[in-house]
């Protein structure tokens, strides 16, 4: 699985691209979307696919998620960035506070009842993101 992630990050440079100018609006949330619906289809391991990345909301540090079928982007809906909180563990919050805050390189793979989460740090045109790969939905499961 961490060999398919390298791979699927290897030969997606030029999409990956498209995630690495993080900037809150609704045109990047539409690129990760679109971006991550793609990748998430090329390898059947890892398919569920998030783009992770640092900010802030009212001073207080948070990590926001993009992609992935939870944090879909209606037109609609008023766009906050407070429903795009990546809900993490202390330890996940850790993990991903050293990587974008120091030169942490080194990947995260948790698993639990036979599911698997992967969360492999990138560095794309000098902008540091992080790939989150799962088996399953954070949220709900596959199916009905």
């Amino acid at each position: 699985m961490i060999g398919s992630a390298e791979k699927l990050i290897s030969e997606n440079q030029a999409f990956l691209a498209l995630l690495a100018d993080y900037q809150f609006s609704p045109e990047y949330i539409k690129v990760a979307e679109t971006t991550l619906n793609v990748i998430s289809k090329i390898d059947k391991h890892l398919p569920e696919t998030l783009v992770i990345v640092p900010d802030v909301i009212e001073g207080k540090k948070v990590f926001l998620g993009f992609g992935g079928r939870q944090y879909g982007y209606d037109q609609k809906d008023k766009l906050e960035k407070a429903r795009y909180i990546y809900p993490t563990s202390w330890k996940e919050r850790d993990y991903l506070e050293r990587v974008f805050s120091s030169n942490e390189t080194g990947y995260q793979f948790y698993t639990e009842k036979g599911n698997y989460q992967l969360y492999f740090p990138t560095k794309i045109e000098g902008k540091k993101l992080v790939l989150y790969f799962s088996d399953f939905q954070r949220y709900g499961k596959f199916g009905s």
